[in-house]
């Protein structure tokens, strides 16, 4: 099925890696826990960002008969939610110098406001969707440069770059798992 054939495709891309004299993805970095967890992590918070940007548009024309243009409107919130997440949490971190708590509360909100907007349907007011996608966007938001500003103290100065780059491709890699997982169901 499926997930053999990713299993078999991650296996060998990391026989590939393991062998390359340049590989793009050194697999030394998973060595280091930070670098690890919050790939893992990344990941979780793309599918979420990403499962919101597109279905939440497609729930808002389908269940609550939307236009398209209503539609993008109405989702702006969740976008000034993961801005303004992403803003608090990168200046927090930045003056506070700790970082392990925002992620972890981000993700948690994210899949507290999933659960309710799972419970949601044409009768919902838009004032409720806009606020839990508000709280959606913060959620979200609150994960990303985290994440970012870990992997950057954590990784040797020779391999700033490719952690850095790496994280911005595990978000994009939970990104099409999120959408594809949320399609499904």
């Amino acid at each position: 099925g499926l997930g053999a054939s990713a299993a078999v495709l991650l296996a060998a891309f990391a026989l590939q890696e393991r062998h390359a004299r340049a590989p793009v993805l050194p697999l030394r970095l998973f060595r280091e826990p930070v670098f690890s967890v919050a790939s893992l992590v990344t990941v979780l918070a793309g599918m979420s960002m990403f499962a919101g940007i597109i279905y939440l548009p497609l729930y808002l024309q389908i269940v609550t008969g939307a236009s398209a243009s209503e539609a993008g409107v109405l989702v702006i919130p969740l976008m000034v939610g993961i801005s303004a997440g992403a803003f608090a949490t990168g200046r927090t971190v930045s003056l506070s110098g700790r970082y392990k708590p925002f992620p972890l509360v981000g993700l948690a909100v994210s899949a507290v406001i999933y659960t309710v907007l799972s419970r949601t349907g044409a009768d919902t007011p838009h004032a409720l969707l806009i606020a839990l996608m508000v709280v959606l966007g913060l959620g979200t938001g609150m994960v990303n440069p985290t994440m970012m500003v870990a992997v950057q103290n954590a990784a040797p100065g020779a391999d700033l770059g490719t952690a850095t780059s790496s994280i911005s491709f595990f978000r994009s890699m939970g990104g099409s798992f999120g959408v594809a997982l949320v399609g499904a169901v």
